[in-house]
């Protein structure tokens, strides 16, 4: 059922929502937001210690464009990563750190059976040519040639065979897990 008193009706549903983060975050006594992640200023440090550097899930940067922390993403953490690497070779070098600006790539998301959606650099698109860029762009990601290479053989298979799925049901009977499906 939706806000809005709609119905979805399935016959199995998944629900992804919401990053928390670690159990350690509220331990260190630092100053949390409302969904439990560190306070940081601009440059990405403790508001309660500026001596501490958070960034990922466990930090509550605000972007200064919409006055909201950013998103828990991968390409937000990377991002943040890196610049912390700087700031920490600037601090030991005893000079001011930079404040963190991130810049957003876009987003991809693969839906399944040869169909994606993308949005990158103010281009948004889907069906097979975004399913297409985002394996290309996963592939490219990827840390070794070798990886790259036994990916492409396996993905080069799966566009001409079908998956071989097997379930194996240790101890049950075909009655035990059967369900009736619903109208």
């Amino acid at each position: 059922i939706l806000n809005n008193e709609g119905v979805l009706p399935s016959f199995t549903t998944i629900w992804c929502a919401g990053v928390t983060p670690v159990d350690l975050v509220p331990k260190l006594k630092l100053e949390l937001d409302e969904s439990g992640r560190i306070k940081v200023d601009s440059h990405l440090r403790a508001i309660s210690n500026n001596q501490i550097f958070v960034l990922g899930d466990a930090a509550s940067a605000v972007d200064p464009r919409t006055q909201k922390p950013y998103s828990t993403l991968a390409q937000v953490a990377l991002q943040q990563g890196k610049h912390t690497g700087n700031n920490l070779v600037t601090v030991i070098k005893g000079k001011e750190t930079t404040p963190f600006k991130y810049l957003d790539y876009g987003s991809l998301v693969s839906v399944g059976d040869h169909f994606a959606a993308v949005k990158v650099l103010g281009y948004t698109f889907s069906g097979f040519p975004a399913w297409f860029f985002w394996r290309t762009l996963y592939l490219l990601k990827l840390p070794e040639f070798n990886n790259q290479i036994r990916i492409v053989i396996e993905w080069t298979l799966d566009l001409f065979f079908e998956r071989s799925i097997t379930q194996v049901h240790a101890g049950r009977t075909l009655e035990d897990v059967s369900l009736s499906v619903p109208d």
